[in-house]
């Protein structure tokens, strides 16, 4: 009767053994695993990359403040957009001045002003060893290459690439100073694109120097010399050359 009443409540007896998963009921249950994984990886991805814009936002933020804290310092202008081929000699060659590639002591009034090094790239390109400084391993000692594009002090692209570089922090609020790369060479066969429309959301490839839609970028954030960062899809940015070196470097903002 005790024997009974154990199994009556669910108790195995002695010499019963539990039922063991078949493979196929296994089987199911990974599959169930992998679709739900499937899923919910684009959602994470994209919360990734959300939070990843938000961060590049504050850092062009930063930037923008460096420029204006350096400014009343400096009779109110901009920090110098020039390479150290340029900026060191007197007068100034602003012949060679390129958006991505400033001096040294620019790159030091950044990192002064700014608080860290670390302002000076998009998060999603910190893995593609940007900012660098070719002169470092023997190379050109003529600047450094950084991870956005700084658009402020440069004097030749004022005359030369049809758009409006701010040269004083007293400048319209309107003007970008710094901005996410969406950047092309046809000459050096490269592209760098800080947030591209599939994730994971950067590149910097040398891939024939495909432009930034054809890679295709999502677009990027712009930091304004009023202290405002805005997201612009890249459908709503104009294409501009970057470099006083005409018709070897574009870029899009």
């Amino acid at each position: 009767m005790a024997l009974r009443k154990m199994r009556f409540m669910g108790f195995p007896s002695r010499g019963m053994s539990r039922r063991a998963f078949s493979l196929v009921e296994l089987l199911i249950v990974v599959g169930i695993i992998a679709v739900l994984i499937a899923i919910l990886m684009p959602t994470l991805s994209l919360a990734r990359e959300s939070a990843r814009r938000t961060l590049c936002a504050s850092r062009l933020r930063q930037i923008v403040a460096a420029n204006i804290l350096y400014a009343t310092e400096n009779t109110e202008h901009m920090i110098p957009g020039t390479r150290d081929d340029g900026f060191t000699q007197t007068p100034p060659n602003y012949n060679t001045e390129h958006c991505i590639w400033i001096s040294h002591e620019a790159y030091n009034a950044y990192v002064k002003y700014g608080g860290s090094n670390l302002i000076l790239t998009c998060p999603n390109l910190e893995e593609s060893g940007l900012p660098f400084d070719p002169g470092a391993n023997g190379g050109q000692t003529i600047g450094w290459v950084m991870g956005y594009n700084f658009l402020g002090g440069h004097v030749a692209m004022q005359r030369d690439c049809g758009w409006t570089s701010p040269m004083k922090a007293t400048e319209a609020g309107s003007l970008p100073v710094a901005c996410d790369l969406n950047d092309w060479a046809p000459f050096d066969g490269w592209t760098c694109v800080g947030h591209a429309y599939k994730i994971p959301a950067a590149a910097f490839v040398y891939d024939g120097g495909k432009t930034a839609l054809q890679y295709p970028s999502a677009g990027g954030n712009v930091g304004y010399l009023d202290g405002s960062v805005s997201w612009k899809p890249i459908a709503t940015m104009m294409v501009h050359q970057d470099c006083t070196n005409g018709g070897q470097y574009y870029g899009m903002f």
